[in-house]
């Protein structure tokens, strides 16, 4: 109603339109951490697609063989605490035993103990069947998967 003219905006709506024409992200909007210069479009399209990926996996019971955009989650470390305290429980191993290993270029398994991930990048080197060098700065990772391991249980390698 503030927009078409017929009621008075509130002082929130106004700042809300004052951020939004000016292409700016509002500060409420700003739950997670964004580059300051992040113009607006572009937060949008993130956000968009963070929207997308959150409603197919809140359709989802068992996330081990579906991708896991873990750079599209708000707290992706609650996603990494969440994977170890299934396996822990699934598995009835004590948490502080559970360590994690990272296979690049993993395509998953029927592990209970395993979690693919999409969208990592690599800082300060690339990927070629292992680490290369590389004047690269980032290089995007093909997807991955986070297996827990028990050391002290014999056979329990990825």
């Amino acid at each position: 109603l503030a927009c078409d003219g017929t009621s008075q905006p509130t002082s929130y709506t106004s700042s809300l339109m004052r951020s939004l024409s000016k292409g700016l992200i509002p500060c409420d909007w700003q739950v997670y951490p964004i580059p300051p210069t992040t113009p607006l479009g572009d937060w949008l399209d993130d956000f968009s697609n963070r929207v997308r990926k959150l409603a197919t996996l809140s359709a989802e019971s068992d996330y081990r063989n579906k991708k896991v955009w873990l750079g599209g989650l708000f707290k992706a470390q609650a996603f990494i605490t969440a994977s170890r305290q299934a396996v822990a429980q699934a598995k009835g191993w004590p948490l502080e035993m559970l360590e994690p290993v990272l296979e690049i270029g993993g395509e998953g398994s029927d592990s209970e103990c395993s979690f693919v991930l999409e969208g990592l990048s690599l800082e300060g080197a690339g990927w070629s069947a292992g680490l290369v060098e590389t004047y690269e700065l980032t290089t995007a990772l093909p997807s991955c998967v986070l297996h827990w391991i028990n050391p002290s249980v014999e056979g329990e390698k990825p």
